[in-house]
Parts: structure tokens; C-alpha cells; sequence
């Protein structure tokens, strides 16, 4: 009995860990965590790597941006901060400084 207990406890442990774990521990303030495909856009030397999301697309910038550029057509989960600046691709919904994921 004290067996079924222990492991029922260490489950529910586990189910509780694992639903309160993000990509951003603690997302900043402006902080922004959103799910998407990653795409290339853009002619060659113009090229932009972007989040496409229900939301519109989302250019991403950023330390972790070599990582995602080899994830092309990958769904991922973005975490950093979000400026509204568009000047680079006018249809973008905006710009997200990743500064984590997960796939």
C-alpha cells in the first residue's frame, strides 16, 4: 500500500512539474511566448527568418537565431521580447528577440 502511495505521489508530482514547465521560466515584462512554423522569406541577400502563427508572421532576431535558421518548417515555441518594428518586411505583425525555444 505504502508502495501505490509513494508512486502516486510521485506521478502526480511529475504531471504537476511538467504542466507549469515553458520555454521561458519567467517571461520579462513585454515578454512574449508563442508557437509557430519557422520559414525563410526573401530573396537572397534579403532574406528574414520568420515565425509564421495564427497571429501573423513574426520576424525573429536574436543570439538564438542561428539555431532556428536550421529548423526550417519546424513548429516551435519562441520566448523573448516583442517590438512592433516592421521596416523590414512590411507585412510582419512585428519582431521578437528570441531568446529561448523548444521544438
Amino acid at each position: 500500500m505504502k508502495k501505490i502511495f509513494a508512486s502516486a505521489v510521485v506521478l502526480f508530482m511529475v504531471t504537476v512539474t511538467m504542466g507549469a514547465v515553458s520555454c521561458c521560466s519567467a517571461p520579462a515584462k513585454g515578454g512574449i511566448e508563442i508557437s509557430g512554423k519557422i520559414a525563410v522569406v526573401g530573396n537572397e541577400p534579403f532574406t528574414h527568418l520568420i515565425l509564421r502563427t495564427e497571429k501573423g508572421e513574426f520576424i525573429l532576431t536574436g543570439e538564438k537565431k542561428a539555431q532556428l535558421w536550421t529548423m526550417q518548417n519546424a513548429v516551435v515555441t519562441v520566448c523573448g521580447t516583442l517590438s512592433p518594428d516592421k521596416a523590414t518586411l512590411p507585412n510582419a505583425a512585428g519582431t521578437i528577440t528570441v531568446t529561448d525555444f523548444k521544438k
